[in-house]
């Protein structure tokens, strides 16, 4: 397809819902960080009011949006984790690293993204990004009462020392930051 392609900051949920629900059901391009309301309001509506912390973007090619990024951007720490990353358009994604190059030049950045995101996979591989081993989130909503949790033990202090020994310090989540970031 031809056109000018373009990012723009994005400040509203209103400029962005119908795209993102369009994604919703989408096996390939859904993100996991949208999985459900709680998460639209906190890694993408927030993301738009907080702009000291977070920088929202779309992409447009002509009057049509073809992506939509959210990021932390951590400006003292000189690091940025994408949080939503929406789009089935291989130029959208060029077009956010560039924008990416231009405004967070020496940023550290993590991807947080759907494992099925092909475009994004290999965009990321052929820029050098490592990958670490998957993580799965998994939410469980039913009653757990006939489940057996013998052996299984909340955080507490005899176990510290090896959870932020697990969670390395070649990441920027490392299990102190982890733990100090209760919510």
């Amino acid at each position: 397809m031809e056109g000018i392609v373009t990012a723009k900051s994005v400040m509203s949920f209103d400029e962005c819902e119908s795209f993102v629900n369009d994604f919703c059901a989408d096996n390939i391009f859904s993100d996991p960080m949208l999985s459900n309301a709680e998460q639209i309001k906190c890694n993408l509506i927030n993301a738009i009011e907080k702009k000291d912390s977070h920088t929202v973007i779309s992409i447009w090619r002509n009057r049509q949006m073809i992506g939509l990024f959210s990021f932390l951007t951590l400006e003292e720490e000189q690091y940025l984790e994408m949080l939503v990353g929406l789009s089935r358009c291989e130029e959208a994604y060029s077009v956010m690293f560039a924008y990416l190059k231009e405004h967070f030049t020496g940023y550290s950045a993590d991807f947080v993204f759907n494992p099925n995101n092909h475009l994004l996979f290999n965009f990321l591989k052929q820029n050098g990004a490592e990958f670490y081993e998957e993580e799965q989130r998994m939410v469980y909503n039913n009653s757990a009462l006939h489940v057996d949790t013998t052996g299984v033990e909340l955080l507490t202090e005899p176990y510290i020392s090896s959870y932020i020994e697990l969670h390395g310090t070649d990441m920027y989540w490392t299990g102190d930051k982890i733990l100090a970031a209760k919510d």
